[in-house]
């Protein structure tokens, strides 16, 4: 293959900024020879990318210059019509690095599938090493609310893997698009913060949430799903031992009522419901408020972070009664101590608007926001009708 096909531009522009700078230019230009057009692309991405002072994987993730589109359809216009055992049906999406297509799998199973591939004129060490980060990551994923990883592979140089197929809108688009209720849209928002939830328990952080990567599409509610993961940073998961070690030795050099100690005793029962071990996160809870009820009073920042939390653990377990009752208590003690600008305040504020629209309390949710911050409620039910 050679060096002025459209699918090497880009990369041989990489391979230039590791030049000394006063080699750069004429690494293309011997690079390219006599492929004018090629070469006039690859010259003008090199100027910019030395007038930024940005590598090229940085200046492909801003808005492209009105020349790089016909480059990119000529690179794609050389994308074989198979990859492996999945035929391509067309494009769905790109970004800077990588582009989307939908494709149908032949075999083991038939079925449709979103297939992503490095854009051939970058393939690179870097872009391979983000792209198996990418795929990295969402094996370690397993939720509804975000995508499925299938299979990665490579066929020559070209490495893909596959995802499901889900055919919805951008977030953006689809309200824009549709007309949303209160409850629609905190339904949204609660799938998306699920999708979220469940990668950080899992030690995974996205980095780059934005409309354009939450999909929505009506599938009898709405179905939410979280996309592209591409510079995703996986953390390691918790250690529930860990935290339950550093808890037992405060107790026994501080004592159980040590401020320490009751803090570590927390962390372990938020660690235990992130884990999904509600039960036990609830005895821990209850143990830490009486302590904290008793030593620091009822109207106490860390006291009323503890009713939050216990409330929180209640909520899972689907006793909602409690749990409304103790999220109410931290939001009017936060309210009264440390006004609805606080952090805190806007905290227990979700988490008992989440706990009333599980009740279908819907009226007290709005109410509940419209005090918080006035407008807010009503600005999300009609976002449709006010644009």
């Amino acid at each position: 293959m050679g060096h002025s096909n459209p699918m090497n531009v880009l990369n041989l522009v990489e391979q230039a900024l590791d030049q000394p700078s006063e080699e750069q230019v004429l690494f293309l230009e011997q690079a390219l020879g006599d492929d004018t057009s090629m070469k006039a692309s690859a010259m003008a991405i090199l100027e910019l990318c030395i007038e930024s002072n940005q590598s090229l994987e940085a200046f492909l993730e801003n808005p492209v210059p009105a020349f790089l589109p016909e480059l990119f359809a000529r690179i794609e216009a050389s994308i074989p019509q198979e990859i492996g055992p999945y035929q391509i049906l067309g494009k769905l999406g790109e970004g800077g690095m990588g582009t989307v297509f939908l494709a149908w799998q032949k075999h083991p199973v038939k079925r449709k599938v979103a297939l992503k591939v490095i854009k051939q004129g970058i393939l690179s060490p870097s872009t391979h090493s983000r792209f198996a980060n990418e795929c990295q990551v969402l094996a370690l994923l397993n939720h509804p609310n975000v995508a499925t990883i299938y299979e990665g592979g490579q066929i020559g140089e070209q490495p893909y893997f596959t995802m499901e197929y889900f055919p919805g809108m951008t977030i953006d688009a689809f309200v824009d698009k549709y007309e949303l209720g209160l409850n629609e849209w905190l339904d949204a928002f609660l799938q998306a913060c699920r999708g979220v939830a469940h990668a950080h328990l899992h030690g995974v952080i996205h980095r780059d949430l934005k409309p354009g990567n939450i999909m929505v599409k009506r599938e009898g509610g709405l179905a939410v799903k979280l996309i592209d993961f591409g510079i995703a940073k996986a953390l390691g998961g918790f250690d529930v031992t860990h935290h339950t070690m550093a808890w037992r030795g405060m107790d026994e050099t501080m004592g159980p009522e040590h401020p320490e100690t009751l803090a570590s005793r927390e962390n372990l029962a938020l660690l235990l419901v992130q884990t999904a071990r509600y039960r036990e996160a609830e005895a821990i809870l209850r143990d830490v408020l009486a302590h904290r009820q008793n030593i620091l009073g009822k109207r106490h920042l860390n006291t009323l972070r503890t009713y939050n939390s216990l409330g929180m653990a209640l909520f899972h377990q689907k006793e909602f009664p409690e749990a409304t009752v103790m999220c109410q208590f931290a939001y009017d003690g936060l309210m009264e101590t440390r006004g609805a600008g606080h952090r805190d305040t806007r905290d227990s504020a979700t988490n008992l608007a989440i706990i009333y629209r599980n009740q279908n309390r819907l009226m007290d949710a709005k109410a509940l926001y419209d005090r918080l911050i006035p407008g807010l409620a009503d600005s999300l039910g009609s976002h449709h009708r006010s644009t």
